[in-house]
């Protein structure tokens, strides 16, 4: 079954009902409508379908965009590409919470026409209004498009013209190729619109590329003024760096810009708004996404600030060579991201969202000493689908191996790795103890043993680094998911994954302490976890 690509152009596409009971009963009868619940009664359940994360009708999708909050409820955009369609290139997808857990499926948003496809970009929510900035993209760069909805369900947009007819034409630093035209991110201060376009600077000395972002100014968003490249002394760039999927939000007293790197995965910078100069200088930069794109990583982000936090969502995409078989991206739970560090340059990261509504039944364990050197199997749990939050006590640094989704002959098993103390310097202060109790420690995820289907690619450990202070027990907050594993360390860290093991019965966990000093295993608490059900909006 198969849409009319009619539905993907502008010129045709259906405008919907404004009213959102009306809405619904309008949707009832679309044939996108039909064809979405077609699709998802395909996607049935088993090894391959998450069944707490999002993943698209059709299990495809590319970068998370223009996520906010309108009228009290969360919107998510993606690039969708139909190629359930005979024609059309990328276009904004679109699903709607009201706890960012439980989502429903809407129309396509933003599609094709005149530009030949609509890419990523961001959503501004005002007061009476959300403004959409998308990459207008094909037949070489084309610039930035700009559109307007007041919709309560932001089903119908409206697309500005532009200087030049047709879309917003705007490239980065006039001096630069077309070809750096990026991602946009657009927001508002002192009655003004600004936008970052752009993607890539040349290094001075080597000519290697590294991220930059280029930023436009207008009072109607229709007239751009470029200004200057955004990011200034920006010593924590990496070579070969880009600055996709840009989204740029205040935090506390700084501010954070988030972003993708083809090659790096996702990335943040934060640092301090010059507001008077509007330029930005980072402080700290590190990596949300521990590991390479793709074969089962990080891909790319989207975020927004809605009631003082900024949420942030991932696309964790799955191993290429298996695409024809299962559901290769997903998005990964909400985040919650803050601000700590005694000189306020790292972030807490901890889940968000209700996701305590789908919480089932529920086993605790306390007090468990996990041997040296001997593998220690939970007993009475077996579940591929779970929450877990775990706490540890250790000293003598240890090595601690935590193995979820284990087969019960250990064929298959996702590995959980914490290497106490075993990172970098983490501060040359006495306070901490130099060298010895100020380095950080390692978490990784480690899937080499996690299938055993042949069409799987191995993938590169995930790794993060993290401080514990000297009494600080380490705690894990876990979500397995059918094929998804999240980690979140300390709120400090998160890592994930994907992992498809093909064993009935790999649902098990175990705990193995390697080599030196001791661990145990104080509590831990584990729900079942429910699907959820995806309707779309009439249902």
């Amino acid at each position: 079954m198969k849409l009319d690509n009619s539905f993907l152009w502008e010129e045709s596409k259906t405008r919907f009902q404004t009213d959102p009971l009306k809405l619904a009963e309008e949707l009832k009868t679309h044939p996108w409508y039909t064809y979405v619940q077609k699709q998802r009664e395909l996607h049935g359940t088993g090894r391959t379908v998450p069944g707490y994360h999002y993943t698209a009708p059709e299990g495809y999708f590319n970068d998370g965009t223009g996520f906010c909050k309108w009228k009290d409820k969360w919107h998510l955009f993606y690039g969708e590409r139909p190629v359930r369609t005979e024609g059309g290139g990328f276009i904004w997808g679109h699903i709607v919470s009201d706890d960012l857990i439980h989502w429903m499926d809407l129309p396509p948003a933003i599609v094709n026409g005149p530009e030949p496809e609509t890419w990523t970009g961001s959503v501004l929510a005002e007061e009476d209004r959300c403004i959409a900035a998308y990459r207008a993209y094909g037949n070489g760069e084309m610039g930035i498009g700009i559109a307007i909805s007041t919709d309560p369900m932001l089903v119908n947009w409206e697309k500005l013209p532009g200087e030049k007819g047709n879309f917003i034409v705007i490239h980065a630093d006039p001096s630069k190729p077309e070809s750096n035209t990026g991602d946009p991110c657009i927001w508002k201060k002192d009655g003004f619109y600004y936008l970052i376009s752009g993607k890539t600077e040349e290094h001075p000395g080597s000519g290697e590329i590294m991220r930059q972002g280029y930023l436009y100014r207008s009072a109607d968003l229709e007239h751009w003024e470029y200004l200057h490249p955004f990011l200034e002394d920006d010593r924590l760039k990496l070579i070969c760096d880009d600055l996709s999927c840009p989204t740029f939000w205040p935090l506390e007293e700084r501010h954070l810009l988030i972003h993708y790197s083809h090659t790096h995965s996702g990335r943040y910078i934060l640092g301090d708004y010059d507001k008077e100069n509007d330029t930005f200088r980072p402080v700290a930069s590190e990596s949300f996404g521990n590991g390479c794109f793709p074969f089962g990583g990080i891909g790319p982000t989207t975020s927004t600030c809605a009631d003082g936090e900024i949420i942030m969502l991932y696309e964790l995409n799955g191993s290429p060579d298996n695409a024809e078989t299962w559901y290769p991206q997903v998005f990964s739970l909400p985040r919650k991201i803050g601000l700590s560090g005694i000189h306020r340059d790292e972030l807490t990261i901890t889940p968000s969202g209700d996701y305590a509504s789908l919480r089932g039944t529920k086993q605790e364990y306390v007090n468990i000493t996990l041997p040296q050197n001997q593998e220690y199997v939970l007993p009475d749990f077996h579940s591929r689908s779970f929450e877990a939050e775990m706490t540890f006590s250790f000293a003598d640094k240890p090595m601690i191996e935590l193995r979820v989704l284990r087969s019960a002959d250990c064929q298959e098993y996702t590995s959980i790795c914490f290497y106490s103390h075993r990172g970098v310097t983490f501060r040359q202060d006495e306070s901490f103890g130099i060298w010895n109790n100020s380095r950080k420690s390692v978490v990784t995820i480690n899937t080499d043993h996690a299938s055993l289907d042949s069409g799987v690619i191995t993938r590169a450990p995930e790794r993060a680094e993290l401080f514990l202070y000297p009494d600080e027990k380490l705690h894990l907050h876990i979500f397995v998911d059918v094929n998804v594993l999240e980690v979140f360390v300390n709120d400090k860290v998160v890592l994930a994954t994907r992992t498809l093991p093909i064993l009935p019965d790999s649902n098990g966990i175990s705990f193995l302490l390697h080599g030196t000093g001791s661990a145990t295993l104080e509590e831990a608490v584990i729900w079942e976890m429910n699907r959820i059900d995806l309707p779309i909006y009439p249902g």
